[in-house]
């Protein structure tokens, strides 16, 4: 192969694998009542195991007939035709609670609605449930920076991510509390009378 300038893997392949094919239809077509039959049929079981080698190293499907190529092909087309359909349809399920509005947070009022945030997830049902419950709080993060603004701008998703630790009583450098200052507004249960 060395000596053919445009000589390739895939080329050799096919030239080998139509000599052996040729040569293997020529050896079963012998007469079997010839003086050399014995010969020719151990030739042809040789060559046959040959091919089976060439087979399992073919990644060009030379081996098959066109039509069984193609068929296949067709039938994997069709398969990541239904694949695409199916993901299409998820993907219009998936956006269809997307929204190009937001609602927005009054310049300067971010801290005062992270501190409502986190108290809203210190409430207590009657039951001693908690009334909203995330196992993970950077569920509160993409809640925030995907549905809400602060005076029309995008919130960035580190600012807010700094008040929902992983771990509340541990928090890490990383993270932050509200300053009281910013502590506005109080959320709390309304006592009725029995």
């Amino acid at each position: 192969m060395a000596n053919f300038e445009h000589a390739d893997e895939e080329i050799f392949f096919k030239n080998l694998f139509h000599i052996v094919d040729r040569q293997l239809r020529v050896l079963k077509a012998k007469d079997v009542y010839a003086d050399n039959h014995v010969k020719n049929q151990r030739e042809l079981q040789q060559l046959s195991q040959f091919a089976d080698v060439l087979i399992s190293l073919d990644l060009w499907n030379e081996h098959k007939a066109n039509d069984s190529v193609v068929a296949k092909q067709e039938s994997e087309i069709l398969t990541l035709k239904q694949k695409i359909e199916l993901l299409k349809t998820e993907l219009k399920e998936a956006k269809r609670l997307d929204t190009s509005q937001y609602i927005d947070i009054a310049k300067g009022g971010f801290l005062n609605f992270i501190d409502l945030i986190n108290q809203l997830q210190e409430l207590k049902l009657s039951s001693g449930r908690e009334l909203v419950f995330s196992e993970f709080p950077i569920v509160w993060v993409k809640l925030i920076c995907r549905f809400f603004r602060e005076d029309h701008k995008e919130i960035e998703f580190d600012r807010v991510r700094r008040y929902f630790p992983k771990d509340k009583r541990n928090p890490g450098n990383r993270s932050s509390s509200v300053p009281l200052n910013q502590h506005l507004f109080e959320i709390r249960d309304i006592k009725k009378p029995n």
